[in-house]
């Protein structure tokens, strides 16, 4: 390499977790000869400095995820190749002493606080890179003395390097005391020895490549060689040996070899290398090598006509893990996951951790796609058995997708988009199964992603309404409430059921800002209605909440303070919550019941009938009624087995002083039979279809 393509461009790695931000400090920087390098986080710039040597500045973020501007530079300043590098600090969060003292600890040389100065940055961007060009001009200069120097100057006993000079034999003819010290003889010993001796057998033909380099050869390329050398006890030490030719005019006398122990260095390039490519939870390799190994993997396949299977997996009810349990217990389930998926692959296959709860598995080549079927039941099977985590057990599934190289996609890009898509599948599908990949679902998906997408943003714009249908005394036909219905009006949605709404944001994990806007638009309703109603009889409101909300923290906090800005008495706000989210883990939804009563807020159980074992809990649960599911109703008149299951659940709630509320009532027959068992209220479109907030308002100022 030339010199002046050595000094022609320095290379300035900026570092930030925001896009936006390295984007506008790149175009700050255009006006300077420099070659700028990106990084959107601590483990990607240590990645970038290890296949680029020539760094001659770091602009570094400090406030960043999973690692800090401080722990990245801590890193840095651990490896020899690369600790040099100056590192300037980018920081908007704090100035105190004692924190950009941290910095400097930290291994910084300045800081620059945002917003950044144009001229402030530039300025100070161009006295590094003035330095480091500096720099280079120097390690040029020294390597060209270092080629032409002589035996008397290189046979120097205070340098670190370990040197031993050679005949043109091999035998040892000179040592200093760092070469004696690394190997473990005195001078006496090592005098005579033929240095091929001291190499590890494995490192011959290296050895032998050192010794047979030209002075030509070693002039030009300067050839750097790492190899095991043998020491006194025995034991191999790793170092890197360098060769100087020492001639008398043009004939070879022999060699001077420079040695040095590079077992540390090599330990945490090793760590850092582990850093970039592997999850550090986990220990499974990370987002960064999965893509390299896919990439492999699809040139391979091409190549050969081979077949082979990509799975994402999605780990279920993780989220209700981590909000019940905790984050420790979640990073355990994780570990135990990650375990339990390589005991079921096959020697050769990767198993990878994407990000949160999302892992993927590469199948390296297979015969059929019912391997990959056979292999996909085996972790569903893992990960259905129970895990116990902080001693206690915690019961998920996971659901996957499949893509199979040929077929589904021909990039990495192709591929990734079918299996996620699978995926996406296999969780719609009720979870706990996996799905392969075909066109019909990618149109499917497409359409469920698009619907979600509006939903979101008609959520965040408040383009949602909620309707009410009414709530009636079935003795003597009295409404007494009402159960808020979301409602998406003047939409190519208008007519899709509320069940619909709720998946989807389950899925596509907004259910938490769907949840909040719903409680807060009931809150601002309740007022509305009370003061609408004109007789002794209260009025309240049955708000769905989703099995997602029901098990974080937040929803008693977002409970009181509803209470609290809304001013609503407690009475007139029933929780409807599902039989399966209270069943899914009965200690903690206990325990979350009691603080709901705490709050006097009244709770029914939503969609009874489509599992017995509540019916048997009742008397723990302290609940005010229970809705008797809409399916079940329907079946009145038609199924002795719905007629059945409709009296032990009125017979049972009776018994224990439960409410109880029919859904879905169509016909009269329907009405007068859950009126005879003594159902207490019911509602449907036999008695008012869902009502807007103004037409809702009307029917209660108008009962009589």
């Amino acid at each position: 390499m030339s010199r002046t393509n050595i000094l022609s461009k320095t290379k300035v790695l900026i570092v930030d977790d925001q896009p936006a931000n390295i984007i506008a400090t790149e175009l700050t920087l255009k006006s300077i000869e420099v070659e700028v390098l990106s990084a959107y986080s601590g483990a990607e710039a240590i990645g970038v400095l290890l296949r680029h040597d020539d760094v001659g500045l770091i602009l570094m973020d400090v406030q960043m995820p999973e690692m800090d501007g401080f722990e990245t530079a801590e890193l840095i300043r651990q490896d020899n190749s690369i600790r040099h590098i100056p590192i300037i600090f980018v920081t908007a969060i704090n100035k105190e002493d004692k924190y950009v003292f941290r910095g400097y600890e930290a291994g910084a040389v300045d800081y620059l606080f945002k917003p950044l100065d144009s001229d402030v940055l530039i300025g100070k961007v161009k006295v590094f890179v003035q330095l480091h060009q500096q720099q280079l001009q120097m390690k040029a200069a020294l390597d060209t003395i270092q080629q032409l120097q002589k035996e008397h100057k290189l046979l120097l006993d205070h340098v670190g390097e370990g040197i031993v000079g050679i005949n043109v034999e091999g035998v040892i003819t000179f040592s200093n005391p760092a070469a004696e010290k690394l190997l473990g003889y005195d001078k006496d010993t090592l005098l005579g020895v033929e240095l091929k001796k001291l190499v590890s057998l494995d490192d011959i033909d290296r050895y032998n490549e050192l010794l047979g380099m030209s002075e030509q050869a070693a002039a030009v390329d300067q050839l750097t060689l790492e190899m095991f050398f043998l020491n006194a006890t025995g034991e191999t030490v790793e170092v890197s040996c360098t060769k100087a030719i020492i001639t008398d005019g043009k004939k070879e006398k022999g060699s001077v070899i420079l040695f040095q122990d590079i077992s540390e260095r090599k330990l945490a390039q090793q760590k850092l290398e582990n850093l970039a490519q592997y999850d550090q939870l986990t220990q499974l390799a990370n987002r960064l090598y999965f893509t390299d190994f896919l990439t492999k993997m699809l040139a391979n396949a091409t190549r050969h006509d081979g077949r082979f299977a990509l799975f994402f997996i999605d780990l279920d009810k993780f989220k209700a893990v981590n909000d019940t349990m905790g984050h420790d217990a979640g990073d355990l389930l994780l570990v135990q996951t990650a375990k339990r998926l390589n005991e079921c692959v096959r020697e050769g296959d990767l198993v990878c951790r994407l990000g949160g709860d999302e892992f993927a598995v590469i199948l390296n080549f297979i015969d059929t796609p019912d391997i990959a079927a056979t292999l996909a039941q085996r972790m569903l099977d893992s990960l259905h058995r129970p895990f116990m985590l902080k001693e206690k057990e915690a019961l998920i599934g996971g659901s996957i997708g499949i893509a199979v190289y040929p077929g589904h996609g021909d990039t990495v890009e192709e591929m990734v988009k079918s299996a996620d898509t699978a995926m996406y599948i296999a969780k719609s599908n009720g979870r706990n199964n996996f799905q392969f990949f075909h066109q019909d679902i990618q149109r499917s998906v497409e359409k469920h992603i698009t619907m979600a997408n509006d939903l979101k943003e008609a959520c965040l714009n408040n383009n949602l309404e909620l309707y009410y249908q009414p709530i009636y005394r079935l003795s003597d036909g009295f409404m007494v409430g009402a159960e808020a219905l979301l409602r998406w009006p003047n939409s190519k949605y208008d007519e899709t059921p509320t069940k619909t709404f709720i998946e989807l944001a389950e899925s596509f994990s907004f259910i938490d800002e769907l949840d909040r806007w719903v409680l807060a638009k009931a809150g601002q309703q309740i007022p509305l209605f009370v003061s609408a109603n004109g007789t002794d009889c209260p009025f309240y409101l049955s708000v769905n909440i989703s099995p997602q909300k029901f098990k974080q923290k937040s929803l008693i906090e977002d409970l009181r303070e509803l209470l609290t800005t809304s001013e609503i008495d407690p009475w007139n706000l029933i929780l409807d919550l599902s039989e399966t989210a209270i069943m899914s883990n009965l200690p903690e939804s206990m325990m979350k019941l009691e603080e709901i009563r705490a709050l006097n807020v009244r709770v029914s159980i939503d969609d009874v009938g489509t599992a017995a074992s509540s019916l048997r809990m009742l008397p723990k649960l302290h609940i005010d009624a229970l809705k008797i599911d809409n399916e079940i109703v329907q079946g009145i008149g038609q199924d002795e087995s719905a007629e059945k299951t409709v009296r032990a659940i009125i017979g049972i709630s009776s018994s224990i002083g439960v409410k109880t509320i029919a859904e879905g009532i169509e016909t009269e027959e329907q009405m007068l039979f859950l009126k005879e068992l003594g159902c207490e209220k019911g509602q449907g479109y036999f008695f008012q279809s869902p009502l807007s907030s103004d037409d809702m308002i009307k029917l209660i100022g108008n009962r009589g």
